[in-house]
């Protein structure tokens, strides 16, 4: 497989281990992008199955295939992966999803017209094995919201991203961060104000979740370092604050795989806490307080309509409670 002549804008990193049941639906949906100027990177990472062979039977000139001799994992082969990319962007893609056809060209558009946009995300549809349809994804689209959002999730999927080349060289992903090394790198890049955070909300990704993905293998303990990544963050946000973790993340764990769970936190903790926090970011200026206060309403919402407590909605008590406040919030609540 050569190199191509002409130098791409884009080029898209495929780390693969043990990929054979979905690397060729996932290389052909990169090949079938209607934009053209692209470079696939596919790197095997000591692969015990047939991914190798697989990837071999493919003869598109974009396509440059790398082999580790030993597992390396999926950090260390990522940053080895980005002193092999020459594009101005790179775009992430896992050997088991399916790009769908405009995915490049509606990013390439999007950060070429915003070039303070670094990382461009998109929204996502989850299959299963069989490729049939199990849930959706939808994060939030603007730069404000999604860095207020990093103080509780990672709001962008990391397969779907497109990121500058210079932004990831530059950071790389951390080997203390495993299972959460993409969250790791957008709290680090938020640090850095110029750089600007946005999803395409556009379904541009068929996000394969299965029992043997590795998310799914690792739930606990990618859960865990989440809740020390977001401890840490915090930290150094509010230095002098004593933070109930599991409190804070009282609204985002009322689902777990699709189940329902009761919340072990009453509603007077819950929006206690999302006053505070509220009047903590206006004291420490820290994120757009109207972007802060939307997203702390429509995570209490989410709370509300979760204990069928509508009727609770609006005793919460914003620094920036209003009108229009209320109309973001569902807008918020729809995107999700």
């Amino acid at each position: 497989m050569n190199e191509s002549s002409a130098k791409p804008l884009v080029s898209v990193l495929m780390p693969a281990y043990n990929a054979e049941k979905f690397i060729a639906e996932a290389i052909q949906s990169v090949l079938d992008q209607t934009y053209p100027k692209f470079e696939l990177i596919i790197i095997d990472d000591g692969s015990s199955d047939q991914t190798a062979p697989i990837v071999s039977t493919f003869k598109d000139p974009r396509i440059r295939f790398f082999k580790n001799n030993n597992n390396k994992g999926l950090i260390q082969t990522l940053n080895d992966g980005f002193l092999h990319c020459t594009g101005r962007y790179i775009a992430r893609m896992d050997a088991d999803d399916i790009c769908d056809r405009r995915r490049f060209e509606m990013q390439v558009n999007y950060m070429q017209k915003h070039p303070k946009c670094g990382i461009c995300g998109t929204w996502a549809r989850m299959i299963d094995p069989k490729n049939q349809e199990n849930g959706r994804i939808k994060n939030p689209v603007s730069n404000k919201i999604i860095r207020v959002s990093l103080l509780f999730t990672p709001p962008i999927i990391h397969p779907s991203v497109m990121i500058q080349s210079s932004l990831v060289k530059k950071f790389q992903y951390s080997a203390d961060a495993m299972h959460i090394e993409d969250y790791d790198l957008w709290i680090r890049i938020s640090k850095n104000t110029q750089v600007e955070f946005h999803n395409i909300p556009r379904y541009l990704m068929n996000y394969r979740w299965h029992h043997s993905n590795v998310s799914v293998l690792n739930d606990d303990f990618q859960y865990n370092k989440k809740k020390s990544l977001i401890a840490e963050y915090l930290k150094e946000l509010f230095p002098n604050e004593v933070i109930n973790l599991d409190l804070h993340l009282a609204t985002f764990n009322l689902y777990r795989f699709d189940k329902k769970l009761k919340s072990e936190y009453s509603e007077n903790e819950v929006k206690y806490w999302l006053e505070k926090l509220s009047v903590l970011n206006i004291e420490k200026n820290q994120f757009n307080s109207f972007a802060m206060d939307s997203f702390l309403l429509s995570r209490w919402m989410v709370y509300c309509i979760h204990n069928r407590a509508l009727g609770k909605i609006l005793s919460i008590r914003l620094s920036k409670s209003s009108c229009f406040l209320m109309f973001k919030a569902f807008l918020i609540l729809l995107s999700k």
